[in-house]
């Protein structure tokens, strides 16, 4: 369970997957084509400062998203968004939907003066679109995020990010609900040809963008027999990782109006995935602004700031656990001996600093294939980018030792 900054409980499924919290503080706009699914994910990670434009959605749909959570987040247009973002600074941008809408959302984001962005488009179309300074990340698979459909999306961003995968493997059994009833499957030639005509057992994955899944799961009856079904609303919540109060605001709303859900987040990125996208983003922005804050406390240093900022977030990482593993005190650093004769002295002299930054870059020993503008090699330091990003880590080293 996760609270909210009031203590309100929020109640939070484990096998659908728990977000985790980053209290991104800065704005968040979320352009989505359809169903807004990064604006459930990024509140779920307790981001409170949303911006949410949803295009080509029906009035139904709209209903729906008013109803949940993330209806305050909603603005009408982009002249309301550029309007609300005239006091909140740049922001972080996520955009989502087929290719021609994110080619759109390309031409005018940086009206925004964003200051990072990321977007997902269905595989197979990344050949077709691309962003200057923006750059492809490996494919994200809802499979390989624990998740229960055959989708898979591209992912294009301002960071070159680390999606990873997890050790969570769920099936559709595991969620199937055993009150539903269906038309018993009496021999096994039927079963067979339930199979032979789609429908699924509860060991596969649904296909991504299907309204009418029908599986073959036990008889409420028996408990042996098998039952052909259609999976019901909430079984399909769960397949795309609907929270569970999102999932009981949807239903509220259908029984309030007596309409069936509009099931429009099937047509989308499901929670697990863009929460991946968007963990792994923020977290790399974290680790920055964690840096160029620590060197805007100290007026004497403020140039740095840009050079923390710009910096390759990946470059950034290892030199942050790389320096701590070097860091020591004053006085341990003016006794201390080395192979280079050079930057270790044993009496009270001025340490040159630069032969210690040009060591350590030297002599890292890591992979260097994500790096992006900072590289770490052999004879490869450049004083005006590695001396600079050093000098913002020794900042921060340093107040960690008060």
């Amino acid at each position: 369970m996760v609270l909210r900054k009031m203590e309100e409980p929020r109640e939070r499924q484990e096998e659908v997957g728990i977000f985790q919290v980053l209290n991104w503080q800065g704005p968040l706009v979320v352009l989505s084509e359809g169903w807004p699914s990064w604006s459930f994910a990024l509140e779920g990670m307790n981001c409170d400062n949303i911006f949410t434009m949803c295009s080509f959605i029906t009035d139904k749909v709209k209903l729906e998203c008013i109803a949940t959570t993330v209806g305050p987040t909603l603005v009408e247009d982009w002249d309301c968004l550029t309007r609300s973002l005239h006091t909140s600074g740049p922001p972080v941008v996520f955009i989502q939907g087929s290719l021609d809408f994110v080619k759109k959302q390309f031409m005018r984001i940086d009206e925004l003066s964003c200051i990072a962005g990321v977007s997902l488009v269905p595989e197979g179309d990344k050949e077709m679109l691309k962003k200057e300074g923006w750059t492809w990340s490996s494919q994200i698979k809802h499979a390989e995020m624990g998740g229960l459909t055959d989708g898979g999306w591209d992912v294009l961003s301002s960071h070159a990010l680390d999606l990873g995968s997890t050790v969570l493997r769920r099936t559709l059994g595991m969620i199937l609900q055993p009150v539903q009833s269906g038309k018993r499957m009496k021999t096994r030639y039927e079963i067979e040809a339930a199979v032979q005509e789609g429908s699924l057992t509860g060991e596969e994955l649904v296909p991504r963008g299907s309204h009418q899944v029908y599986v073959l799961s036990p008889s409420v009856f028996t408990g042996k027999d098998l039952v052909l079904r259609k999976l019901n609303p909430t079984e399909l919540m769960d397949v795309y990782d609907l929270d569970v109060r999102v999932q009981s605001d949807l239903m509220h709303l259908a029984d309030e109006r007596q309409w069936h859900p509009s099931m429009s987040f099937i047509k989308v990125a499901p929670g697990k995935v863009v929460t991946a996208v968007g963990r792994s983003l923020l977290e790399q922005l974290t680790l920055v602004k964690g840096i160029a804050d620590e060197v805007v406390n100290d007026r004497s240093n403020l140039d740095l700031e840009k050079s923390a900022i710009n910096a390759d977030t990946s470059t950034a990482g290892f030199l942050l656990e790389e320096f701590k593993k070097r860091r020591k005190d004053d006085q341990a650093l003016k006794l201390q001996r080395g192979p280079d004769t050079k930057a270790a002295k044993e009496d009270d002299a001025e340490v040159n600093i630069e032969l210690w930054d040009k060591r350590s870059v030297d002599n890292y020993d890591g992979s260097t294939s994500k790096c992006g503008t900072i590289v770490c090699k052999k004879d490869s330091y450049a004083p005006k980018t590695h001396g600079r990003l050093f000098a913002a880590l020794r900042l921060l080293a340093h107040s960690w030792s008060l």
